[in-house]
């Protein structure tokens, strides 16, 4: 996850001389795609603004918070030349070797190469990073190769066509790294209300009126031990028991399906306090009926330590197996349940009745 929100600190645009740094391998047209090195040497000689833990990081490629990221991705570059069989392939108009994630598939031959380079690609880091280079090449190839639709039906956009194209020319044969912001934030979760959601909340709303339910009745039928002393019964928590240890990783599951992308995207207070980012946080991250943006980063840092925490998931692994699993907790729950004698009632009396409209057949 770190290695996913680093990406977009350690991205850059480049521009590159026409000139090979291959020579004559290359047969005198410049090389594409770029080595660890060169890419590393980008992220020092162009300027960004990046602000981490409320303070600016003015090279990503050597400071603490971003240089393990960086030096990752730089060897996704480092990738290619390794595998360049499986990787790299010849630009169609001029022949340099570019990434294969730039390729415009012709066949079903073309898939099959692809998605073979793009395998030796996320096999570097396991899928651990998933906003590598090829992701967003792979987002302007497609749109690239379907450029008429964008000049439109009447084509009066035909500019817009062109830029397009060679904006794409310019990230294959530069090997820009690009990075990107899917969707804005989510200010009220109430534009995306749909059955689904409340079907959610009341699910969690269930599993806490049948605790309550469980304490109640534990309470109602408690006991004296023997020494004067109360106990709550036990009949009613017993279930609990197993239920709960579905029912904890299910709720933070719900979280998870409802917070989306806003639980990884919420500023931390440190960030909250750079005079720099606050403007914008406070414009762009406010939350529902007047909700500012330090009210709805809480709320959300909140969830985050539920759900996507080191804490969190230390406490979901210890509520799925404190009392032992849920499945061994139904394996007690019936072998200890030897007072079948209600249930076995029941099933005869119907058995009895049947015989009796039957005349005893």
């Amino acid at each position: 996850m770190l290695l996913h929100a680093l990406h977009g600190a350690i991205s850059e645009t480049v521009t590159k001389s026409p000139t090979s740094r291959w020579g004559t391998a290359s047969g005198g047209i410049g090389m594409a795609a770029r080595t660890a090195e060169e890419f590393l040497k980008g992220l020092v000689t162009r300027p960004r603004w990046v602000s981490m833990d409320g303070r600016l990081i003015d090279d990503v490629a050597a400071d603490p918070l971003t240089m393990g990221a960086a030096r990752t991705l730089a060897g996704v570059f480092d990738r290619q030349h390794e595998f360049p069989d499986d990787c790299l392939i010849a630009d169609d108009e001029t022949g340099e070797p570019i990434n294969i994630s730039h390729m415009h598939p012709r066949s079903i031959e073309d898939l099959r190469k692809r998605a073979k380079g793009l395998s030796r690609i996320s096999e570097y880091t396991a899928g651990l990073m998933g906003r590598t280079p090829d992701y967003m090449n792979m987002k302007f190839a497609s749109f690239a190769a379907t450029h008429k639709d964008w000049a439109g039906a009447e084509r009066t956009n035909e500019r817009g066509e062109q830029n397009l194209v060679n904006f794409q020319k310019h990230l294959r044969r530069d090997d820009v790294s690009l990075t990107h912001t899917i969707i804005q934030p989510n200010n009220d979760k109430r534009t995306d209300a749909n059955p689904n959601t409340y079907e959610m909340l009341g699910e969690i709303l269930s599993y806490v009126e049948v605790t309550r339910s469980a304490i109640l009745a534990s309470t109602e039928e408690g006991y004296d031990i023997g020494t004067g002393v109360y106990f709550p019964g036990g009949r009613a928590l017993t279930p609990m028991r197993s239920l709960l240890a579905v029912w904890f990783p299910r709720v933070n599951e719900i979280i998870t399906m409802l917070g989306s992308h806003n639980l990884i995207a919420t500023p931390s207070l440190a960030l909250l306090q750079d005079p720099d980012a606050r403007p914008l946080i406070d414009a762009y991250m406010y939350g529902a009926d007047g909700t500012s943006a330090v009210e709805r980063a809480a709320i959300f840092r909140l969830a985050w330590d539920f759900v996507g925490s080191s804490l969190g998931g230390r406490n979901a692994l210890y509520e799925r197996f404190y009392l032992t699993s849920a499945a061994s907790n139904r394996q007690r729950s019936h072998v200890f349940n030897t007072d079948r004698s209600r249930s076995n009632e029941l099933v005869d009396s119907i058995l009895r009745a049947g015989r009796e409209l039957t005349g005893g057949r």
